[in-house]
């Protein structure tokens, strides 16, 4: 039987990450993974949606070029480049994981995993079965789409991630699902010419988000011809020998080619021995405290698997501090500033409280938005749209919440994670000094309105 200081069950954003931090403590790791290295976010989530973007921003770009002078005559979309992209972008990211695990000399095992008890971990490796023994075990098995079928199984019904390996651009797409996810492929595939409607359960897309962000894209998205039905539900989808005909809860009825599932996503935390061990959990979600530490000793989970919400860098820093603990340090996650990015055209990015949150909270609240349309680095970029919002607290200038809808929010955001991070206030961003011109000016520009109010 093979022994480890670690084992690591899941080689994600969380669970590689822990094991090179396990690692680099001078611990004794094995990595156990069923399928390719880097999870969800490299090989069906984060990286191949973000290469679709970038295809489509491309061809965005191309008709546009107009606007700064440029005349194309002529030009062919050829889809079959981006999966050929996607693939070597992907490849290449998956050597570079392999090879910082074999930097760190952990062992790296392909099988299933199943937990006997708090230190024994049972591996299929397809034609036999093998025992480790380990001191600590960190559960990161990760998530995978809630793909949900109406009738029989059909072919045009597909996950999140099989969206990502069509190999023709659908004239007719329906997207079931608002969310981050779907208003990501309704922006891409609108983009790529389909003709793209969203349905969504819920009063707003981009559910729980702030409104204001929501009602922007939602305005965005009609301008550009993408349907969308709130308050909705796709109750049946039937076939014909040429299309899927969808039936919505309203009574309105609607042909499409392809549909996407894309509301929400079911947890791994089935069939690897929790329920024998007792390790308490709520709706499939391990539970567990600051420390990443579940009710068991010596057992602890991070990323997807502890309820989300579903991000690759909160994961990442889940892993790492389930590692620094599972190696008896003691550190303590703080969830107070994570950001989050959705990649539409024009990109989402938020950090902290919405301002109907921060009412909530009884606090007094301030808040003020810096417009894009005023941004000289915006115009000449021609991305005029969005806004900053800045969420203060009136009594002492805290930053509560900063939601960002224009060019290079996701970059932007990272500014303001910082400053949260590090407990800066209002006044410390209206005193920075910030490049001329540049999208972040905009951030000194709310503030400023903030603080004058």
């Amino acid at each position: 039987m093979q022994e480890f200081d670690i084992v690591i069950l899941g080689a994600g954003s969380a669970g590689y990450q822990a094991a090179i931090r396990a690692a680099q403590l001078g611990a004794k790791v094995c990595l156990i993974e069923r399928d390719f290295i880097g999870g969800t976010c490299l090989n069906k989530g984060c990286i191949p949606t973000k290469a679709l973007r970038e295809y489509a921003q491309v061809l965005y770009t191309v008709k546009k070029a107009d606007t700064f002078g440029i005349r194309i005559s002529d030009f062919c979309v050829d889809f079959s480049k981006y999966r050929e992209r996607k693939n070597r972008i992907v490849r290449r990211l998956r050597q570079g994981i392999d090879y910082l695990l074999k930097n760190h000399e952990i062992e790296l095992i392909t099988g299933e995993a199943f937990i006997k008890s708090p230190n024994i971990v049972e591996v299929n490796l397809s034609r036999e079965i093998s025992l480790i023994k380990a001191k600590r075990i960190i559960i990161a098995t990760g998530s995978k789409p809630n793909k949900s079928v109406f009738g029989e199984k059909n072919a045009e019904i597909i996950s999140s991630d099989e969206v990502l390996d069509l190999s023709v651009i659908p004239k007719r797409m329906l997207i079931i699902g608002g969310g981050v996810i779907g208003c990501e492929f309704a922006g891409i595939f609108r983009e790529l010419g389909s003709q793209v409607t969203i349905v969504e359960m819920m009063s707003q897309i981009l559910p729980g988000k702030d409104e204001e962000l929501a009602r922007s894209l939602t305005n965005i998205f009609s301008r550009k011809g993408v349907n969308i039905y709130t308050d909705s539900k796709v109750e049946r989808v039937e076939s014909n020998s040429s299309c899927l005909i969808c039936k919505l809860d309203s009574g309105r009825e609607f042909q499409v080619d392809k549909v996407v599932v894309a509301v929400g996503r079911n947890l791994n935390t089935e069939n690897i021995g929790l329920e024998k061990l007792g390790v308490l959990t709520r709706e499939r979600k391990i539970l567990v405290n600051e420390n990443m530490r579940t009710n068991i000793p010596d057992l602890y989970a991070a990323g997807d698997v502890t309820g989300g919400p579903y991000l690759a860098h909160l994961a990442s820093l889940e892993g790492i501090v389930a590692a620094e603990n599972a190696c008896g340090k003691e550190r303590v996650f703080n969830y107070n500033a994570i950001p989050e990015c959705i990649y539409t055209h024009p990109e989402i990015a938020a950090i902290g409280l919405t301002y109907s949150q921060a009412k909530k909270e009884n606090k007094n609240v301030k808040t003020a938005k810096a417009m894009f349309v005023a941004n000289g680095r915006a115009l000449t970029l021609d991305e005029r749209e969005g806004f900053i919002k800045i969420i203060s607290d009136e009594n002492e200038g805290k930053i509560l919440g900063v939601h960002i809808i224009g060019a290079q929010a996701s970059e932007l955001i990272n500014v303001i994670s910082l400053a949260m991070n590090r407990g800066l206030k209002m006044l410390d961003l209206v005193n920075s000094v910030y490049t001329h011109p540049s999208l972040s000016e905009s951030i000194k520009e709310a503030a400023e309105k903030v603080l004058i109010q």
